[in-house]
């Protein structure tokens, strides 16, 4: 079961810094396993920066909670987003920066449920419970919280 991190919505936290994510980005495309297609910045209300990346396969979303460093890949497919794994991705990121968490798609394709909320403070807590989304990547990567 996937514990949701302490500030992930943004509550009382900095942004982490934009340019480490983006050269994270451009470190694994030197490396050759992926193509930056596009970068997004934060922009309010969202709780993520994203990468549209691709690799040898398939175009694909890179996001990082903008509060936390937790990190995941998406494809969106008929305007949902299905959380998938990058193995040889994941193991070049953690080479590269110990700073970034990378959650698995099993994790985040899991339900939300109370029992992810208990690293939270109070106010986060009431936050998420007025609006609860389906999964677990739909609370770290979210366009809610405000």
């Amino acid at each position: 079961m996937y514990i949701l991190p302490s500030g992930f919505t943004g509550n009382n936290v900095d942004l982490i810094e934009f340019d480490a994510f983006k050269s994270l980005c451009y470190s694994l495309q030197g490396l050759g396993l992926i193509q930056v297609i596009e970068l997004y910045k934060y922009e309010y209300p969202n709780n993520y920066y994203n990468a549209l990346i691709s690799d040898s396969v398939e175009k694909f979303n890179f996001y990082v909670n903008c509060y936390t460093s937790v990190c995941g890949f998406a494809k969106i497919c008929d305007e949902e987003t299905v959380f998938i794994d990058k193995p040889q991705i994941e193991i070049a990121i953690i080479e590269l920066s110990q700073k970034y968490n990378i959650i698995s798609s099993y994790s985040l394709n899991s339900n939300a449920e109370i029992c992810n909320l208990k690293q939270l403070n109070k106010f986060e807590k009431n936050e998420v419970k007025n609006w609860f989304p389906q999964t677990i990547g739909g609370l770290l990567f979210s366009d809610y919280f405000d």
